[in-house]
């Protein structure tokens, strides 16, 4: 039994810190894309573009979230 909780252990802690990883990753394209967002916020009301930009940053989300389903 000892030995099944130790394989399961070294499963979960590889898992977890993949899963972090993947976090770390795709949160700095939603940080990013904010910072962008409202710097530009005069010339993406101009064109009309809120929008596109408010969907992209729903996927860029969405993306960030996704290992946290896992």
């Amino acid at each position: 039994m000892v030995f099944l909780a130790i394989q399961l252990q070294k499963y979960y802690f590889s898992t977890a810190k993949e899963l972090m990883r993947i976090n770390g990753t795709t949160k700095s394209f939603v940080a990013n894309h904010l910072a962008e967002s409202v710097s530009g916020a005069i010339t993406i009301r101009a064109f009309n573009e809120e929008e596109r930009f408010l969907a992209k940053n729903f996927h860029l989300i969405d993306t960030n979230a996704s290992p946290f389903f896992s």
